[in-house]
């Protein structure tokens, strides 16, 4: 399939050669409506985490940081769209909003623009203390009603925020105490609260411009405003000197997210000095790197997990689909598992920089057993399996972006698996095509293949995240109809003791390795690469995208 709405790399590079020659010098306030923002003076005095007096920091020698993605996802600057399609959710979601609490780079919940919280005897109730004096990118005072406006709004479009559906289903009430203080109460306990809900968004800007325009040009409270973009091109951040935390205020100006599917075009840009950092190196790119001058790799280890999803599984999924898809069969799905030569596609692909897994929790999460070892490459038995499935040849589709910023190379894996398939009997078509269009056929529920992509930051979160984002039947983005999977995500969501929560953990993390209505296939390690205009980027542990640019320091 052509990439559709996409500019030839040609194009783009020409672009991003007029695009750098001004140095970006313009500033990009092109609110919508017409509001203006007056730009904050460099130096002005914030407050600090510490309610102390402190000073925002200075622009260094090089005020324009320029970041070349592989991915920019649906191309919204929207935080809650980018979180709920995942795709960019760490590098808009944590740029442009702030929530409640947030996780630091270890993964440890700290609190953010709720300066403390406390839950009721029951569970139930879930009562913030806020921060004062925050001030949210159109200049408001930061409120308890924004909390309210962003939760409200994510409610009213239960379609386009899929990921937000199962704490806005498990709210039942939301009541403001005052300014500074909010309780919200849920049907039953909701122990990943803190995760799963929407940033805080300005309310008197968002009631002003409506909704439409709000996904437009969004405000919140995040270290970076949205400035402007150029679909298919770019997307730009400008700091925000008015974030409540000048610790983790930039010290330039702007920031571009520069689209080149291509890694040739990342790579050329990092080393001629037009781009300042890339990220979704695959091996062969972090060769050409070796001994480049002034440039540095940085790696982070078994940050994203390797997912496949089978969408006639979804329960969402019209009869004909899920009646056309012998995947339906455990048998079938185990065949494939054992036709997949997962530790050639790591040393062949990925250059060895993986890991296999066969679940979702992966190292380290609540509930992980190693005793469950991954399916080995076996082809004679996927072949034995399919027969006695009955379905020893059929038709099959896999579908990927054809660029994931979680998988450097995804388009060589894809092809890898198709051509296994190939072999032991499932005719496979590998189709990888435009993300948002990939997004579109994943969220119509009509296809009845199979979704390859990366999820990332699995180490930060508990496994209830996963088990209610796509396990819960009432999710809205549930990927196997399995009454016994939505038992555990219920549970993993109203279990607080830790040893009986870690218990049913055990339990989920066997049975998903029993049943496999997904692939977990493996972990990544992820490399990403800075000239000389970076000085520092701290990674997070468990991330696998770009960001969180607050830790992104230029020279």
């Amino acid at each position: 399939m052509a990439e559709l709405g996409r500019i030839p790399d040609s194009d783009l590079r020409r672009m991003l050669s007029e695009l750098l020659s001004a140095e970006l010098s313009r500033r990009h306030f092109m609110v919508a409506g017409g509001l203006g923002l007056a730009a904050v003076l460099v130096g002005c005095q914030t407050t600090s985490p510490t309610g102390t007096p402190s000073a925002v920091p200075k622009v260094s020698r090089y005020p324009n940081i320029n970041l070349g993605l592989p991915d920019l996802g649906t191309q919204t600057p929207d935080p809650m769209f980018a979180y709920s399609h995942g795709a960019m959710r760490t590098p808009i979601f944590t740029s442009l909003g702030e929530p409640l609490v947030r996780r630091d780079l270890r993964g440890a919940h700290v609190n953010a623009l709720a300066s403390s919280y406390e839950t009721s005897a029951d569970g139930l109730t879930w009562t913030f203390t806020l921060r004062s004096g925050v001030k949210m990118h159109d200049g408001s005072t930061f409120t308890a009603q924004d909390v309210q406006t962003s939760i409200n709004r994510v409610t009213a479009f239960p379609g386009d925020f899929v990921l937000n559906e199962p704490v806005v289903q498990a709210i039942k009430k939301v009541e403001i105490i005052d300014d500074l203080h909010i309780a919200i109460t849920t049907t039953a306990p909701y122990v990943t609260m803190l995760d799963d809900l929407p940033v805080p968004i300005p309310t008197g800007y968002y009631h002003q411009v409506g909704d439409a325009q709000f996904r437009l040009h969004p405000m919140a409270a995040g270290p970076y405003k949205f400035g402007s973009q150029q679909l298919n091109v770019n997307m730009i951040f400008d700091r925000f000197d008015g974030f409540w935390d000048p610790t983790r205020i930039p010290n330039f100006k702007t920031l571009t997210l520069i689209l080149l599917p291509e890694e040739s075009s990342r790579l050329a840009g990092l080393q001629s000095g037009s781009l300042d950092a890339i990220a979704s190196i695959s091996p062969s790119g972090r060769q050409q790197l070796q001994g480049a001058q002034g440039v540095r790799v940085i790696t982070n280890h078994d940050v994203t997990l390797v997912w496949m999803i089978f969408a006639a599984l979804n329960p969402d999924s019209p009869t004909p689909a899920k009646l056309a898809s012998p995947v339906h069969d455990q048998r079938v799905r185990e065949a494939m598992l054992y036709g997949m030569d997962r530790q050639g596609m790591i040393n062949a692909i990925f250059n060895g920089a993986a890991t296999l897994d066969d679940d979702f929790a992966v190292g380290g999460t609540l509930g992980h057993n190693p005793a469950n070892k991954p399916y080995p490459f076996d082809a004679a038995k996927a072949k034995q399996l399919l027969k006695d499935a009955g379905h020893s040849s059929f038709n099959f589709t896999l579908v990927s972006k054809n660029a994931d910023d979680t998988i450097g190379n995804i388009q060589d894996l894809g092809q890898a698996i198709a051509s296994n398939w190939n072999d032991i009997g499932i005719n496979t078509t590998y189709q990888p095509m435009d993300p948002a269009l990939q997004g579109e056929l994943q969220d119509s529920h009509v296809f009845p293949g199979a979704f390859l992509f990366g999820l990332e930051g699995l180490q930060l979160y508990d496994p209830g995240y996963l088990a209610n984002q796509f396990f819960l039947k009432t999710s809205g983005n549930v990927t196997a109809d399995d009454p016994k999977l939505n038992d555990y995500a219920v549970a993993l969501s109203t279990t607080y003791d830790p040893a009986k929560r870690a218990a049913v953990a055990r339990e989920y993390d066997d049975y998903l390795y029993a049943t496999q209505p997904a692939f977990g296939l493996f972990t990544l390690d992820a490399f990403y690469a800075v000239g000389p205009h970076v000085s520092e980027w701290n990674l997070q542990d468990g991330n696998g995208q770009a960001g969180p640019f607050w830790e992104l320091r230029g020279s």
